[in-house]
């Protein structure tokens, strides 16, 4: 069978902020990997959360969690998908 990751690195450190793990790419395995990175995301920041154009990134509830956790979206150019993310993991900048 097929496993999906969702992992959030902070790009300083390469620490783990938050990862799940699902059958399937849907709204719960992305959902709850935002929800692991609510609890630790340090105060008084502002970062800047890089990945490719997948489609899970550009979905309206995606986007709405993220801008509740006052995070900047980058989204890599269309093709390029190592544009902002090394290795192609989806990372943090502060």
């Amino acid at each position: 069978t097929w496993a999906y990751m969702s992992v959030i690195l902070d790009q300083a450190t390469k620490e783990v902020l938050a990862a799940s793990v699902s059958q399937s790419p849907n709204k719960l395995l992305i959902m709850d990997t935002l929800n692991q990175l609510e609890d630790n995301l340090p105060n008084n920041f502002s970062p800047i959360i890089h990945s490719d154009q997948g489609w899970h990134y550009q979905l309206e509830y995606y986007r709405e969690k993220i801008n509740s956790l006052g995070l900047i979206q980058s989204i890599s150019r269309k093709g390029n998908c190592l544009d902002n993310a090394p290795n192609g993991k989806l990372f943090l900048s502060f």
